[in-house]
C-alpha cells in the first residue's frame, strides 16, 4: 500500500508554524493561516502482528479561520511505506485543495500492520496557504504566506501485547490471548468458561463429580453428582436441584433419624412430628401407630371387647369377665386384676369347711354346704340349687309345712 509522500522528513510532534509576510495584502493579512487538526496525533495502539487488513481511522482539517484557505501540500514521513493519506473511498489523497472558511476537509488514515514486531511512526505536515484573491490578496498570494501542520502517526505492533510476560501464538508463544493479561499459560484457571491457563481446556477441575455442571454453572455441591441445577429431589436430605431449599420431606423434623420421604431403600416416618413415631419403634400404649405399620399396637386393642385394652389395664385381654373392677368370679382367674384370684369367693367365711368355689351356695351360713342335710328353714342347705316343698310356707301363717301340721288352713 502507498501513500502520497512529499516534502519527506521528520518533525517533531504539534503544530510547526512557519510565518512569511504577505505582499500586496491588507495589513490584517500578516496573520498565520488558521487550521486544527482532529485528533492532534492519530495512535493506533497495540496492534496484533497477525492483522490481516490494514487499520483505517479519520483525520479532519478545520478551517478556524475567517478567511478562505488552500491545503497546498503535505507530505508523509517517518514509516511512510506503512501509512499512508486517502478519500473516503480509498484512493489516494492528493493535494491542492480548498479549505474555504468553516469548512473541513476529511481524510483517512491507513496503516499496514507489518510483518515484524515494533515500534512504528510516522509524520503527516500539512502545508496550508491563504486561497488565491481571498481578502485583497493578489492572485498566489498563498505561495508566500503559510502554516505548517504537522500530525504525528504511530502504532505498535508486538508479540505481548497484554503485557502480561507471554507472546501470542501468532508470533509462536503460549498466550492464546495476547489481548487479556489475565490469560496466559501460567494463569490460574478459573470457572468462568473461558482457557485461563491456554492449555485447550475450559474450566478443568470445576466438574468433581462429572455430572456435567461446573460450580460457576450453579452445581450447588460439585462433590455429589445427584446435585445440579434441576436434577430431580431424592430423599436425601440435600438440595439436589440447587434451589437454595432442602424439601420438607427430607428434613427430619422431629430429630428421630427418619425422615417423612422414603428413599425406596427405607421406608418413610409416618409422623415426622413425633420422636416416638417412626419405622420399626417400640409400639407405646398411646393411640399411636409408633412402628408405621399401619396398626396399632396388640396392647392397644380390646380383643375381647370388654371395653378395657391391655394398655388400660385389662390383665386378661381373652376374657371378657377379666377387667379392672370386674365382679371376682370363683374361677381360678384374676378377675378383677388386682394380682389376686378368687379374693372372697376362695376363702370359707362361714367355717363350715366349704368356700364358695367348693360349691357353698351361702357362705354365711355354717350350716349350708354341699351335701349338708336339710333343715327346715326355707333355705337351700345341701346347696343342690332347690329348696325342699315342705320347707315352703303354703298357707302364709308364717309356719313352714315342714313345721306346720296342717299348711292348708292358716288357723
Amino acid at each position: 500500500m502507498g501513500g502520497v509522500q512529499l516534502n519527506l522528513r521528520r518533525a517533531l510532534p504539534g503544530l510547526i508554524v512557519a510565518l512569511s509576510l504577505c505582499t500586496g495584502c491588507p495589513d490584517d493579512y500578516d496573520n498565520v493561516p488558521l487550521v486544527s487538526a482532529t485528533p492532534a496525533a492519530v495512535d493506533f495502539g497495540i496492534v496484533p502482528l497477525d492483522t490481516a487488513e490494514p487499520l483505517v481511522t479519520s483525520l479532519v482539517l478545520t478551517n478556524d479561520d475567517e478567511r478562505d484557505l488552500i491545503v497546498l501540500d503535505m507530505g508523509v514521513g517517518g514509516d511512510a511505506d506503512l501509512f499512508a493519506l486517502q478519500w473516503s473511498d480509498g484512493s489516494v489523497a492528493e493535494m491542492p485543495q480548498d479549505l474555504l472558511n468553516g469548512r473541513t476537509i476529511s481524510l483517512h488514515v491507513a496503516f499496514e500492520v507489518p510483518p515484524e514486531a515494533g515500534e512504528y511512526a510516522a509524520e503527516v505536515e500539512f502545508t496550508i496557504g491563504l486561497r488565491s484573491g481571498a481578502g485583497g490578496c493578489s492572485s498566489g498570494a498563498y505561495d508566500q504566506q503559510f502554516q505548517t501542520l504537522a500530525v504525528t502517526l504511530s502504532a505498535v505492533v508486538g508479540c505481548d501485547l497484554d503485557g502480561d510476560g507471554f507472546e501470542g501464538q501468532v508470533c509462536g508463544g503460549g498466550d492464546c490471548d495476547d489481548g487479556d493479561a489475565a490469560i496466559h499459560p501460567d494463569a490460574e484457571e478459573l470457572c468462568d468458561g473461558v482457557d485461563n491457563d491456554c492449555d485447550g481446556d475450559l474450566d478443568e477441575g470445576y466438574d468433581v463429580d462429572g455430572d456435567g455442571y461446573l460450580v460457576c454453572d450453579g452445581d450447588c455441591d460439585d462433590d455429589d453428582p445427584d446435585s445440579w441445577p434441576g436434577a430431580a429431589e431424592v430423599c436425601d436430605g440435600v438440595d439436589n436441584d440447587c434451589d437454595g431449599v432442602v424439601p420438607d420431606d427430607e428434613i427430619d423434623g422431629d430429630a428421630d433419624g427418619w425422615r417423612a420421604c422414603s428413599d425406596g431403600a427405607e421406608p418413610a416416618d409416618c409422623d415426622d412430628g413425633d420422636d416416638t413415631v417412626y419405622p420399626g419403634a417400640v409400639e407405646l400404649c398411646d393411640g399411636l401407630d409408633n412402628d408405621c405399620d399401619g396398626l396399632l399396637g396388640a396392647e392397644e386393642l380390646d380383643d375381647d371387647g370388654d371395653g378395657i385394652t391391655e394398655c388400660d389395664g385389662d390383665c386378661d385381654d381373652g376374657s371378657p369377665l377379666t377387667f379392672p373392677g370386674a365382679a371376682e368370679q370363683c374361677d381360678g382367674a384374676d378377675n378383677d386384676c388386682d394380682g389376686v384370684a378368687d379374693e372372697d369367693v376362695g376363702e370359707d367365711g362361714d367355717g363350715d369347711g366349704y368356700a364358695p368355689c367348693d360349691g357353698d351356695c351361702d357362705d354365711l351360713d355354717p350350716t349350708a354346704w354341699p351335701g349338708a342335710p336339710e333343715l327346715c328353714d326355707g333355705a337351700d342347705t345341701d346347696c343342690d340349687g332347690v329348696v325342699p316343698g315342705d320347707e315352703v310356707d303354703g298357707d302364709g301363717d308364717g309356719v313352714l309345712a315342714c313345721a306346720d301340721c296342717d299348711d292348708g288352713d292358716p288357723l
